[in-house]
């Protein structure tokens, strides 16, 4: 009779119960691996087909085109441009960890020519995830018809991404079969992000079909090099007000400064009676400001200014009161000196709910009552955060600033500007509740205790001149855990965190 010890009894009995196993095969998420243990024996590969990958509740199809470089002649000495190759999918965590972001369980790729590799995907996909996959994104030029073909094998898929579609359709597809009458993938979509750059586009005339009276969550940025972008966003309000969306959150990016601000501010009129959540972004250059979740997601209005002529802030406050009202967070960029008094006149009065507020000036010429006017109103219930790049700072900026967020504020970013000493010295006598400070001017050594006479302070930031006496440099070290010298270029500053308790 063999014997067997202790843990070899335990493996064996662990091996021979179907429910403890099916729960252990569940765990496994790499394609590669599954396909190992469905090679052991027969009873786990019924057990690998019968358990889906249940580790993680929400994964992700990813498709994007792998592109490559074909050369002319020599005589030319010229390139082609990109030309499409074949397609990869691959699936990956939806996850709000950076570092699985680019975490694969699984990379397939479909050559051209080749459907059925599709389709040996999409069935590996649904014979290992069929209730786990909620979102697909299409990235590099292709729509992934594919994916939307076998969306009824995939009943948990609600979300898709669309980045840079332009005239390229899939092999897989014909361009007869894009017909959106036939389509009833709008009933499923809760989640929609629509990316389309300046090339021509056959996918912007049907993919309003995705909207409907489902959705959720929509993310939007075209870039208006064509009139048929315009017609897509209006055309987009239509289906809207037609299938009566209300949403929970909606994000919409201009990222181009030819986008004609009446079609900015008549999108996000539309957008905000119909949306709990707005972040609008008017922006001269295209920024990562997408998220991959909206979980985080927070009212937030960004506008960079396209000149001094520029009426983008009165014309929006006019119109859309609502989200300034409802806004958090509020950042405006390249603002000249008329843009300093629409937003004191015209913004200002309406943000009831701001709590960062970021000003980055056009120039260090700008006149001072215009700052001085700006923060003469600034709000003082929710306000507690202020950040300022080259904004002229006065001798009476401090007072406004002081008199109105003595009690609220506590973060200040002043950068950019060389503000005098006297205002670094209100700034710490009048505002109590301050915990991060950064002023861009030289500090005194002499003025080292009153950084660390102030109670709530966790933070600072400044400029020195050469080097500190090291008595002067004791006075903060007994304050703060950390206490640092950085010299950047001819420049130095010193660092502070972490207050002593």
């Amino acid at each position: 009779m063999e014997y067997k010890t202790g843990t070899e009894r335990l493996m064996t009995a662990v091996l021979e119960n179907d429910l403890l196993m099916a729960t252990i095969v569940g765990k496994v998420e790499s394609f590669k691996d599954r396909n190992s243990l469905e090679l052991v024996s027969r009873r786990f590969r019924m057990l690998c087909l019968k358990t889906p990958i249940t580790r993680r509740e929400r994964y992700a199809i990813r498709l994007e085109q792998n592109l490559r470089f074909v050369a002319k002649s020599s005589s030319s000495r010229s390139i082609n441009p990109q030309r499409p190759t074949e397609m990869t999918f691959s699936v990956t965590p939806c996850s709000d960890v950076p570092e699985e972001d680019n975490w694969e369980l699984v990379r397939y790729e479909c050559r051209k020519g080749h459907r059925e590799d599709a389709e040996i995907f999409f069935q590996g996909v649904r014979k290992r995830m069929l209730k786990q996959i909620f979102e697909f994104e299409s990235i590099n030029r292709v729509f992934g018809m594919i994916t939307l073909k076998h969306i009824e094998q995939l009943p948990k898929l609600k979300g898709f991404i669309f980045r840079n579609s332009d005239r390229f359709l899939p092999v897989e597809c014909q361009e007869n079969e894009l017909n959106p009458e036939s389509s009833f993938v709008a009933d499923r979509v809760e989640s929609l992000t629509i990316i389309l750059d300046n090339h021509c586009s056959h996918e912007i005339y049907w993919l309003k079909s995705l909207i409907g009276p489902g959705l959720k969550h929509l993310s939007l940025q075209v870039t208006p090099n064509r009139s048929d972008y315009v017609w897509f966003l209006e055309e987009v309000m239509m289906v809207m007000a037609r299938h009566k969306v209300h949403l929970d959150t909606c994000q919409l990016m201009f990222s181009d400064p030819r986008m004609p601000r009446h079609l900015v501010v008549a999108l996000t009129y539309f957008m905000s009676e119909r949306s709990k959540v707005m972040r609008v972004f008017v922006l001269n250059s295209e920024q990562n400001v997408l998220e991959s979740t909206w979980k985080k997601i927070v009212p937030t209005v960004s506008v960079q200014f396209c000149g001094d002529e520029d009426t983008i802030v009165k014309q929006l406050v006019q119109k859309c009161p609502r989200i300034f009202q409802m806004a958090e967070v509020i950042h405006l960029s390249d603002i000249h000196a008329h843009g300093f008094k629409q937003i004191a006149t015209h913004m200002l009065p309406h943000c009831f709910s701001t709590r960062k507020l970021f000003l980055e000036n056009s120039s260090k010429t700008a006149p001072a009552d215009s700052i001085d006017q700006l923060l003469s109103t600034l709000p003082t219930s929710s306000l507690d955060t202020l950040s300022l790049h080259n904004c002229k700072i006065s001798p009476s900026s401090m007072d406004f600033l002081v008199s109105r967020l003595a009690q609220s504020l506590r973060h200040l970013s002043i950068t950019g500007t060389c503000a005098s000493s006297p205002s670094f010295v209100k700034a710490l006598n009048g505002l109590d509740e301050l915990q991060c400070l950064v002023f861009d001017t030289e500090i005194p050594h002499l003025l080292f205790p009153k950084i660390a006479e102030h109670r709530k302070l966790e933070e600072f930031v400044g400029k020195v001149d050469g080097n500190p006496p090291e008595k002067s440099l004791q006075v903060l070290r007994d304050k703060f855990r950390r206490v640092e010298l950085v010299k950047n270029g001819k420049q130095q500053r010193i660092m502070c965190k972490n207050r002593i308790v």
